[in-house]
This record gives structure tokens, C-alpha cells and sequence, in this order.
């Protein structure tokens, strides 16, 4: 599984803490917390899921477990409200 972000649908934007996005087709916006940030990051960088749960799991000291499921249900999210698509 890979995440691809289409620039062409979507912008961010951080501001503190906070990642913003906006779906520019729908219209709607998402705001991510500190840690979701790190990822929409990630994301941006062409990380893999594998590398992104690995930081999370070593950065935020939380179980590989619960990176990796937490990290697939934010990424199921962001595929159903058309933001990042898997290939």
C-alpha cells in the first residue's frame, strides 16, 4: 500500500500544533493534531507506511501495534474523504 497525495485536490497548510487541509473539490477541510501532522508530512515526503510508523512508534513512545493501526485508520480516513489515494 502506498499513499499518493494529489496536489490538484488538495492543499495544507500547518499553523502550530496543527496541520489544515483542504479537499480543493469538495470543499471540505480537515484539521489534523500534532501527530497526524507528522504524518500528512511524511505523506508528503513519499514515506512509507512502514517509515511512518516506525517514527511514530519511536517518537511518541506508543507500541509498533498501535502506530501501525492508528496510522491505517487515519489513512482509510484520508482516502474516504478523497485527500490521498492507495495504490
Amino acid at each position: 500500500m502506498r499513499p499518493f497525495i494529489d496536489k490538484e485536490v488538495v492543499c495544507w497548510s500547518k499553523l502550530e500544533n496543527e496541520t489544515l487541509l483542504l479537499n480543493l473539490v469538495t470543499g471540505f477541510y480537515y484539521t489534523l493534531d500534532e501527530v497526524g501532522g507528522v504524518i500528512w508530512e511524511m505523506l508528503v515526503d513519499q514515506k512509507n507506511p512502514e517509515e511512518i510508523a516506525a517514527r511514530i512508534t519511536k517518537e511518541y513512545d506508543v507500541p509498533a501495534e498501535v502506530a501501525e493501526q492508528d496510522l491505517k485508520e487515519l489513512l482509510n480516513m484520508l482516502q474516504s474523504e478523497g485527500v490521498l489515494t492507495l495504490k
